[in-house]
């Protein structure tokens, strides 16, 4: 990989960098300019903004060297042979030299008020591993966050596996905390995240959740996630197979990542069965599922967690899925 900087090293370091943003780029070049407007109205100091090109056959890598990036920002940008989002993410965790690093996806829309908030609650939580925090989800570019007073709470790792989302982009990490662990991302292009998210969440010491709205998801059809089928489905059966191996070195929390393979396998057998594809695939992992007894007591160690951690007007939210998930793998 090659890397470019837009500004002087000297410069960089003359300043602490508090938060890396990090953006893995390919064949954006219609999108691109939207997350550099995004980009350009973070008025915060001590950031730093890593953009990975992986490989991009547009011309998004020239429209990155070529953007003025008006305010104080420091900008790096990395290319590398096309890899992946995981390994991309990777290569801009290498380059990273501030303190909390926040993964974004280049179609989404942050919040760039978001900084402030997260120095306030930085101020006050020493020593925080993983900070959690709350996103929507949009068909439309809007850049408009409703910005209301907000609340954090300390969570254990149990309900970070179970509840929060497995999404890279809806947290921040501390570098240190995913240098010294070995965390990163593996090469396979979907559902990478997932096994990111589940290795941090068991190891971490201090996850913080907040309400805040940090972030917008754009619902895209054409993106990654929803294409992955074409190319990489036999990469969840895998990323599956390493969330056993994790739960098996991690017995402690066994049943949440257990309920974590059967509810994504749930929402991917759903999604393939709508395609009427893929049901070698389906089966497959299926037979995985069962042969290895994942689902044994999962279901009903998590309701009791369930009705002990939440209220009865909201723990039917939470039961109903268990009940259909119980039903679509139960055992013959």
């Amino acid at each position: 990989s090659s890397l470019w900087n837009s500004q002087s090293y000297f410069k960089m370091a003359l300043q602490m960098t508090n938060y890396s943003l990090i953006i893995p780029i390919y064949n954006k070049e219609k999108q691109l300019p939207f997350l550099l407007s995004q980009i350009n109205k973070i008025e915060h100091g001590n950031i730093e903004v890593i953009f990975v090109d992986d490989g991009s056959s547009d011309n998004s890598l020239t429209i990155l060297k070529n953007f003025n990036f008006v305010n104080n920002i420091n900008i790096k940008i990395v290319h590398q042979k096309n890899a992946g989002p995981g390994i991309a993410r990777n290569s801009g965790l290498k380059e990273a030299s501030g303190k909390y690093i926040w993964f974004i996806d280049s179609d989404d829309i942050i919040n760039v008020s978001a900084f402030d908030v997260f120095d306030s609650i930085l101020k006050c939580e020493k020593n925080l591993d993983i900070l959690c925090f709350n996103f929507e989800r949009t068909t439309k570019p809007d850049c408009s966050f409703n910005n209301f007073s907000f609340k954090t709470n300390s969570i254990d790792n149990k309900i970070a596996l179970l509840f929060e989302s497995v999404t890279p982009w809806s947290k921040l990490f501390n570098k240190n905390f995913l240098i010294k662990n070995k965390i990163k991302f593996s090469s396979y292009y979907f559902a990478e995240d997932l096994l990111f998210s589940q290795q941090a969440f068991c190891i971490a010491d201090k996850i913080i959740k907040t309400d805040f709205v940090a972030y917008k998801y754009m619902i895209n059809e054409s993106s990654l996630s929803h294409t992955h089928y074409k190319e990489h489905s036999k990469d969840f059966i895998k990323i599956c197979q390493k969330l056993k191996a994790l739960a098996d070195k991690n017995l402690n929390y066994k049943n949440e990542l257990y309920y974590n393979i059967c509810e994504h396998s749930r929402n991917f057998i759903t999604n393939i069965s709508e395609k009427n594809l893929y049901s070698k695939e389906s089966e497959e992992l299926m037979n995985y599922i069962n042969d290895n007894h994942i689902n044994n007591n999962t279901y009903e160690i998590l309701e009791n967690q369930i009705n002990l951690k939440y209220t009865s007007s909201t723990r039917w939210k939470i039961l109903e899925p268990l009940v259909k998930l119980k039903i679509l793998f139960r055992k013959k």
